[in-house]
């Protein structure tokens, strides 16, 4: 029930940070380590956000978006419940503009 949770709060962060008629898209690896990638096409986050982003209570500046800031770190703490991690990395590509 937890993982089913942390997949939850991980897809809904992704569809409220993305831009209206973005793709999210989730990705399930099950070679080598298995590993869970939920991407969205939504604005590149700041270098200096992402270390802090998985922090309790840590909302983006102008996101306008419901929350206390507390979905991400919840995700973490199930991660590691579990033997696992999660990390984000901004993915700068041709088209992208950063929040």
């Amino acid at each position: 029930m937890l993982l089913m949770h942390m997949v939850v709060n991980l897809v809904r962060d992704a569809v409220l940070h993305d831009y209206p008629g973005g793709n999210v898209s989730v990705q399930v690896r099950a070679h080598g380590r298995p590993a869970l990638i939920v991407a969205d096409t939504g604005p590149v986050l700041p270098d200096d956000v992402v270390p802090g982003l998985f922090e309790p209570f840590r909302r983006l500046r102008g996101a306008g978006t419901p929350g206390a800031g507390l979905g991400l770190s919840v995700v973490r703490s199930i991660a590691h419940a579990h033997q696992g991690a999660v990390t984000a990395q901004a993915i700068r590509t041709a088209g992208r503009r950063s929040r």
